[in-house]
């Protein structure tokens, strides 16, 4: 029996529950997560309950779900050998300062931002995240996460020979670890912003492991 949303009061409890889970946000008529609708009657709205679950503790996976089904992820190492000079001018942002800033989903859907540290380890780039850090309870819960280098100003004098900044958006598989967290970051999307010359335009360049490298410029 459909309701006036067109969703189906005879749809699986257990999806809307982990939906919940996900901290997906309902309104009236609709739940929502990322870019995706759910039609959600005034019934179900009313019985669906988030599970019990701790800070830190996993999410459950069902049967034919995962994060970033849109997304293929890779390593550090798998980019670094598709664009080696590309991997360099990005390693090179991370390496050259010691604080950047991540981005991840609170438990209600919300963005968190944090400063963090990275490091690369055999191939792979790595996040350390202190006991009990509310960044980690987000990671453990929902790992997709943003990163974003240090910035520092374009030079007045000759803003074309800015270094640039880097972004970079995947998920985080924690990693064994005595005390604190320790994560491998798999990339989703790879992004240098540059100056170009003339200094009157912005040269983005973006790498995904299903499509490549892609340049264009911004004015």
């Amino acid at each position: 029996m459909a309701d006036r949303t067109g969703g189906s009061r005879d749809a699986d409890p257990l999806t809307w529950a982990y939906l919940g889970a996900l901290g997906a946000t309902r309104t009236p008529n609709l739940l929502i997560r990322s870019q995706m609708l759910y039609p959600l009657s005034y019934e179900r709205r009313r019985m669906v309950q988030r599970p019990e679950r701790t800070e830190c503790s996993p999410l459950p996976v069902l049967p034919g779900w995962r994060f970033c089904d849109h997304e293929p992820m890779t390593s550090w190492a798998d980019f670094e050998d598709a664009e080696p000079e590309f991997a360099r001018r990005v390693r090179e942002l991370f390496t050259s300062h010691k604080h950047h800033t991540m981005a991840t989903i609170r438990r209600d859907g919300s963005p968190r931002i944090s400063g963090t540290e990275v490091d690369f380890s055999d191939g792979e780039l790595m996040l350390g995240v202190m006991s009990g850090a509310r960044r980690a309870a987000d990671l453990r819960r929902d790992p997709r996460l943003a990163l974003h280098t240090h910035t520092a100003d374009p030079p007045e004098e000759d803003p074309s020979t800015w270094c640039g900044d880097a972004k970079v958006s995947g998920v985080a598989v924690e990693q064994p670890s005595d005390g604190s967290h320790r994560f491998r970051i798999e990339l989703g999307e790879v992004i240098l912003t540059t100056v170009g010359t003339p200094a009157d335009h912005l040269v983005i360049a973006s790498w995904r492991h299903d499509r490549g490298l892609l340049r264009f410029d911004r004015r």
